[in-house]
Order: C-alpha cells, then sequence, then structure tokens
C-alpha cells in the first residue's frame, strides 16, 4: 500500500497559524495590536509534507515515522 506521510509543523505547533505583536507607544499612550498570520513554513496548512512511501501495512509505517499523519492513497483514508 502506498501513503503520503506528513508531519506536524514544528514552527507552528501544528496551528498554521502564528501571532503577530505589534506595539508602541503614541500621544494616548503605550498600545499593542495582536493580529493572526498563516505559517510561512507550512503556508497555514498546519502539515509539513515527507513524501510518498509503500509499506506492507501501517503499523510497519508507524514503526518508522511515529509522529506522523498518514493518508492512504488508495482509501484516501487518513490515519
Amino acid at each position: 500500500m502506498q501513503f503520503d506521510i506528513h508531519i506536524q509543523c514544528a514552527d507552528c505547533d501544528g496551528f498554521g497559524t502564528h501571532d503577530h505583536v505589534a506595539h508602541g507607544v503614541n500621544a494616548n499612550g503605550p498600545w499593542v495590536d495582536t493580529t493572526e498570520q498563516n505559517c510561512y513554513v507550512c503556508e497555514g496548512q498546519g502539515l509539513l509534507y515527507v513524501g510518498r512511501e509503500t509499506y506492507d501495512n501501517l503499523s510497519d509505517l508507524k514503526s518508522d515515522y511515529p509522529e506522523s499523519i498518514v493518508q492512504n492513497i488508495e482509501t484516501r483514508e487518513w490515519a
């Protein structure tokens, strides 16, 4: 069976976004502005594509990639 292998993005911890904080001082005093931006490493997906591998079963794949999130190519199911 063939599987597409993905891992969680370490830069955004799998959320796909980062909080961008801007701050300063103006005539009204100190201010803070927080905006959410897509992660530039995973492009907002939260997952990074490792590649496509062939394994006899899912347990063999998980022994090689224990932290992975995989999709079976034939059934399109995620595991």
